[in-house]
């Protein structure tokens, strides 16, 4: 394989939703360059990128694959990410990685939520992004309709760069609209192989009206351009591929094109747009890394040879018999095979063995990468997602992909309790794979915690435990922690045992009145009563005082509970509905304690003397 500069390096992610033709799309870009010896299909899990059991199995992508095609002295780095939301942290990393996207419609169905949430990402990161049908083989495709939903629904920049002739079983060309010309395809070719032609009388009105919408589009975005336009010169197709690349860069037109990567029909037209289009690494603006292990300041990462190496770990998976495996991308600086590198992250030295370039399941050993290529090498003892590999003498930290939370739980466990520690493992190895799986130990409920993006995240991960390991794990719901009430007396400030009847001495002193006057009005057992403030004594004591007609007790009794109530803050009547009272001891003799009121006070010289002030909307009388 020959050595690739800055300049003629293209990193494009490919993404949409789930069943859009991406992975088909990728393997028939590398059948069609050369890169791969086969076309293979979803149907007979032989697709390039898709090589897990679990992908094989269930028919779509799960996990991101990397794949490169060589086209007109360039290679283009595909990035095959998943289209479903359940995986989507995989396509975020894809995108990350990448200069561009290649989002990918059905011909069917047109835009759905995986497309509407990676044209958001694309966009945010200010990514040039180019649109593909690349079903349009497939029953009930309808080109109009696709190109109406990505205007309606994600923008009205884009503009078809070339258009199919015929759709579903009749797909047979498409039509350039720079060149003006139309691809005929054969049945029976292998490569995407075509004659070019004139374009057909039936499809001539259609592409007077598609290239009008497009020469209108691009000359909006130039000035010098516009003015020819309204001068009546016809643009040459050289200035119009020009003046769209920077308006791409500017993310001001987003072209649309058209193929069947089933049949490999229009692969060629893309491979030339991606070439043509969309910017190489050397044309993307610079980054800001944080200087250092600390981070104390920022610095600016150009994709300059001469510049200090630096490179960021978007993917790690784990492949049996060789080990865990780093995806990584370079910004700067050469980097050659068996050099030592520095995680500025972790703060460890790491050496660069078996400095490989991925192709799929395959991986090819380079000597070197210059800076903008995407490599792999496998076995970093301390190196994981979201790790900045540097130099030691330039140690910088790039900033970290942003992956979303989990929005589903369960709980989980081992189906046999022998191999729940090496179950433990395969969770934890999981997540290092898949930053969006996530697994902590809940001390409460006393149950291992796992979270995802879905249902079906957490099936897959599962099923990925049990074939890597061979252990079988139980979802269930998670259970809820049960509060109960402590046991133990709480401490008051000075470190002795604040009891119940401390509190309450310590309300009584600090009213109004002080503790004389109640303790002057009460009698010697309600006295006692009331300071150890036991329910059964009180009870009893309240009963005692209305036999002995003790008026003072009564008053007291009154003074005492406001005083109480000011101070602790005790339930109103309204509250006392709703739960239990903080003195069950009240409310179950509420009845006995009117009655003591009653006869104390109709024979006390105290009955006509003016209640407490400090009251606090207490309900209990007496």
């Amino acid at each position: 394989m020959r050595e690739y500069r800055s300049e003629a390096i293209r990193n494009i992610a490919v993404v949409g939703h789930g069943s859009s033709g991406k992975t088909t799309l990728v393997d028939a870009l590398a059948f069609v360059s050369g890169t791969s010896k086969r076309h293979g299909t979803i149907r007979d899990g032989t697709t390039l990128t898709d090589s897990s059991p679990e992908e094989t199995e269930r028919k779509y992508s799960i996990s991101l694959g990397c794949a490169f095609a060589e086209w007109k002295e360039t290679k283009i780095n595909l990035l095959d990410t998943p289209g479903f939301l359940d995986f989507q942290g995989d396509a975020i990393a894809g995108i990350a990685a990448a200069d561009g996207a290649l989002i990918a419609v059905g011909a069917s169905t047109g835009v759905e939520a995986g497309t509407e949430r990676m044209f958001r990402e694309a966009i945010e990161r200010k990514d040039p992004v180019l649109f593909v049908i690349a079903t349009i083989d497939r029953e009930h495709a309808d080109f109009d309709a696709a190109y109406r939903s990505i205007k309606e629904r994600l923008t009205a920049k884009v503009v078809p760069v070339e258009i199919p002739i015929g759709s579903g079983a009749s797909f047979k060309g498409v039509i350039n609209l720079f060149t003006k010309r139309a691809h005929l395809f054969k049945p029976g070719t292998k490569a995407g192989e075509y004659e070019e032609a004139d374009i057909p009388a039936s499809e001539q009105a259609r592409f007077e009206r598609y290239h009008q919408e497009m020469v209108e589009a691009v000359a909006a975005t130039d000035d010098a351009l516009l003015e020819r336009f309204f001068g009546g010169e016809e643009l040459p197709g050289d200035l119009e591929m020009a003046a769209m690349k920077e308006a791409m860069k500017r993310q001001d037109i987003f072209p649309l094109l058209c193929c069947s990567s089933q049949l490999t029909w229009g692969v060629r037209t893309v491979l030339d747009f991606l070439v043509a289009l969309m910017p190489s690494a050397f044309e993307m603006e610079e980054l800001h890394a944080f200087k250092g292990a600390e981070g104390e300041r920022t610095v600016e990462i150009h994709p300059s040879e001469g510049a200090p190496f630096t490179a960021l770990v978007f993917k790690t998976t784990a492949e049996p018999h060789v080990g865990d495996v780093s995806y990584f991308r370079t910004f700067s600086g050469v980097v050659a095979a068996g050099q030592e590198v520095y995680n500025a992250t972790r703060d460890t030295a790491e050496k660069l063995m078996h400095l490989s370039v991925p192709n799929g399941r395959d991986r090819m050993e380079v000597p070197r990468l210059y800076p903008g290529d995407i490599g792999c090498v496998a076995k970093l003892h301390n190196t994981h997602t979201n790790d900045t590999l540097s130099t030691k003498s330039h140690p910088v930290r790039m900033p970290q992909i942003h992956f979303p939370d989990p929005v589903v739980t369960f709980a989980v466990r081992a189906a046999s309790r022998t191999d729940e520690e090496k179950f433990q493992q395969g969770l934890h190895r999981l997540h290092d794979e898949d930053p969006t799986f996530q697994t902590h130990f809940n001390s409460e409920t006393h149950e291992t915690i796992v979270g995802g993006m879905g249902e079906r995240h957490i099936e897959v991960a599962l099923a990925r435990v049990g074939r890597q390991l061979g252990v079988k794990g139980e979802l269930s719901a998670p259970g809820f922690p049960i509060v109960r009430p402590s046991r133990r007396r709480p401490m008051a400030r000075d470190g002795t045992k604040n009891s119940q009847a401390a509190r309450d001495s310590s309300a009584i002193a600090g009213s109004a009145c002080g503790p004389r006057r109640a303790g002057r009005d009460m009698c010697s057992r309600m006295r006692s009563s009331a300071v150890r403030f036991r329910a059964g004594s009180f009870r009893r004591s309240i009963a005692a005082c209305r036999k002995r007609r003790h008026a003072e007790c009564s008053r007291a009794i009154r003074w005492w509970i406001s005083s109480l109530s000011a101070t602790t803050g005790a339930t109103t009547r309204s509250t006392r509905t709703k739960r239990r009272s903080r003195w069950p001891a009240f409310s179950r003799s509420r009845r006995s304690r009117r009655s003591a009121a009653r006869h104390c006070s109709n024979r006390s010289k105290w009955s006509r003397s003016p209640r407490p002030t400090h009251t606090s909307g207490m309900s209990w009388a007496i």
